[in-house]
């Protein structure tokens, strides 16, 4: 019936709205009409035109198809209050596009070559790398990182002459990447390639303390090598810190640190990242150390986070006001601590891989923060 009346050009009925005019075709008056018409679920008046198709006499007795415009408008309000919140839903879906948009960049596909990994670190092992000894393979040691770092694409090498304990020569390593559009904001990465024993004159492989970190810095190198940066990021194998941060030291006192001290973001030390699924995650920062908790947690590794910071290369860069953190693993759980038995055999290849995902995607999201 209502159609009857009604010349209707757009409107949109839901299924179940069509099932109730079909059912009500006995309306025997315009009132009637209305009252179905005020049934439709959904039904937006503001998208439906409607032209009276009665005689001109009975357009003038105020049918109740035919609205004024005051009438047309309570009508049309009342469907406003009634219609569902598809606008809002759309709204919040914006937004949570325009929040991805905010993301300087999105967390790139990449994989950890824990068999790369380990091929540097049992090599590392091999050499008895004690630095305070001109005897010791230590430089050797620090040749060799230098030739496996200038393999990585994009990556330039350098060194940096360092005197450990006054009389014994020796050097750090530096890798870096130059970051896309702010190279002068920096990120370090570093491990030592040193290491020692009960008796460091004849054997200190250093497994575990530190071939594991020095080969994480490495292969953390070249992962980040397959991506581009904003920023840049510094790889460095330090010398010299069993006896006294010496590598560390020297770095932090170099003319680039003074030029660059205020643009340095953060500094990431890897000591011992190979003994098993337990990790120390120690800063003075509450920022870095919540973001590496829930990381930890997600690769299912346990932890305990220190603010009281020493024993290793980040205490330098710390005490100078950059943001620090360590991840290392707990030497007095490890009876091969320091000795001549810290061979590759005694780690935990899973473990090592989970720490360096970790660490990996720590950075992705403290540069996002930037």
């Amino acid at each position: 019936t209502f159609l009857k009346k009604c010349n209707v050009r757009k409107i949109n009925i839901p299924p179940q709205s069509c099932v109730m005019m079909a059912t009500t075709t006995s309306s025997e008056d315009n009132n009637t009409d209305i009252a179905l018409a005020s049934q439709f679920v959904g039904l937006d008046l503001k998208r439906v035109e409607i032209q009276a198709a009665v005689s001109t006499t009975t357009a003038t007795t105020s049918s109740p198809c035919i609205h004024t415009d005051e009438k047309q408008e309570k009508i049309s309000k009342s469907y406003e209050d009634k219609m569902p919140p598809r606008r809002t839903k759309q709204k919040k879906k914006n937004n949570t596009n325009n929040n991805d948009k905010k993301k300087k960049f999105q967390v790139p596909e990449y994989q950890v070559d824990i068999l790369s990994w380990e091929k540097d670190l049992r090599y590392l092992a091999t050499l008895n790398r004690y630095a305070k000894s001109n005897e010791s393979q230590v430089n050797e040691a620090g040749q060799w990182l230098e030739r496996r770092m200038k393999e990585i694409k994009g990556v330039r090498v350098t060194t940096q002459n360092v005197t450990v304990d006054d009389h014994y020569s020796s050097f750090n390593v530096i890798g870096t990447l130059q970051g896309t559009t702010r190279p002068d904001v920096c990120y370090v990465i570093g491990g030592h390639y040193d290491s020692t024993s009960e008796n460091p004159k004849v054997s200190a492989p250093g497994a575990l303390d530190n071939a594991s970190g020095s080969a994480g810095v490495l292969e953390m190198a070249r992962v980040f090598s397959q991506i581009g940066f904003p920023y840049t990021l510094i790889f460095i194998l330090f010398t010299g810190e069993e006896q006294g941060y010496f590598g560390s030291k020297k770095f932090i006192q170099s003319k680039f640190i003074e030029d660059t001290i205020h643009q340095l973001k953060l500094m990431l030390n890897m000591d011992m990242i190979a003994m098993d699924d337990f990790i120390i995650i120690e800063t003075r920062e509450d920022a870095l150390g919540e973001i590496w908790q829930k990381l930890a947690e997600k690769h299912g590794l346990t932890y305990r986070v220190d603010t009281d910071i020493w024993g290793s290369d980040h205490v330098g860069f710390a005490n100078a006001g950059v943001p620090s953190i360590l991840t290392c693993s707990d030497h007095d759980k490890y009876p091969h601590y320091h000795r001549t038995t810290d061979l590759p055999d005694n780690l935990d290849l899973e473990s090592a891989r989970k720490t360096l995902l970790m660490n990996i995607e720590g950075l992705f999201i403290r540069m996002d923060a930037e």
